[in-house]
């Protein structure tokens, strides 16, 4: 059993890389990608905890790029995350990320929500601070009744949803990604929100650009999800991927490791790590 999209505590995840590794583990994946957003600083300590008790550990992450509709996130397996210009740009989004996290408490402020840098670092154990960091400080002062509040009362309502992060366009995070010596897959399509022509035109324009697969097992994808992207993956020759995308049980409720939620994708199949290996060689 694999997972290839799974986050840690180093982005916005809610375990800590070696946790997350025994939890793999326990839920019988013997491969796991580390994938946390704009940063690999988990994957030392993924690395070392999955030599220990036999789990393999594929260097990950997932970038954010910039679109008009939806959000686009492209995932990147095997890169050399050690690459000087590879850290380099990992440095600038995570400045950028600050920035935008500071205009995020002055919004809080301006609308009488009096929660302070301080105290949502307190739930960033990593150099990231996400969204989910935020919305754990508000549910604990008492300023939501659930993790969820968090978007539908401030981050995806104006003007909180107009404040973005100056991101890297999507031929950028797959040139960051191929540069480094890795494979770019776009991650859970359907957040793109794109009807089926402008997905198709939007994969091959992609695809152009040196995009190599499409994440079509993703625990927010329905069976017809599913369907209609192994379709667009297989005409357009392309690895098709499967990741559970998990955070831990309050940002991703009901998603386990390796099964997704109410196991809605497939990580046992035989020739997907296989396909992705021979691709890379």
């Amino acid at each position: 059993m694999i997972d290839l999209h799974v986050h840690t505590t180093a982005s916005d995840g809610e375990y800590n890389p070696k946790d997350v590794i025994k939890m793999a583990k326990e839920n019988n994946v013997e491969t796991i990608a580390i994938a946390d957003h704009d940063t690999v600083a988990g994957l030392e300590e993924a690395i070392e905890e999955g030599e220990k008790i036999g789990v393999e550990v594929i260097p990950a992450i997932e970038l954010n790029a910039k679109v008009e509709k939806g959000k686009m996130h492209i995932l990147g397996y095997y890169m050399d995350y050690k690459d000087k210009d590879f850290m380099q740009a990992m440095e600038t989004l995570r400045k950028d990320r600050d920035d935008r996290n500071m205009e995020f408490i002055e919004e809080f402020h301006k609308q009488n929500v009096k929660i302070t840098l301080e105290q949502v670092k307190k739930y960033a154990i990593g150099s990231i601070i996400a969204k989910p960091h935020f919305a754990r400080a508000l549910y604990d002062n008492g300023y939501i009744n659930d993790i969820e509040e968090a978007y539908t009362n401030y981050f995806n309502v104006p003007p909180m949803k107009n404040i973005k992060r100056q991101s890297i366009t999507p031929k950028q995070a797959i040139d960051l990604i191929k540069n480094a010596g890795g494979i770019a897959v776009i991650a859970h399509p359907v957040t793109l929100k794109l009807n089926d022509d402008e997905l198709n035109k939007e994969i091959k324009e992609l695809k152009s650009y040196g995009l190599d697969g499409i994440e079509c097992y993703n625990n927010i994808h329905t069976k017809e999800d599913i369907n209609k992207l192994k379709k667009i993956a297989n005409e357009n020759d392309m690895l098709i991927t499967a990741g559970s995308d998990f955070h831990g049980p309050i940002t991703t409720p009901g998603v386990i490791i390796g099964r997704g939620k109410d196991d809605n994708i497939i990580t046992d199949i035989p020739d997907m790590l296989d396909k992705i290996k021979n691709y890379k060689k």
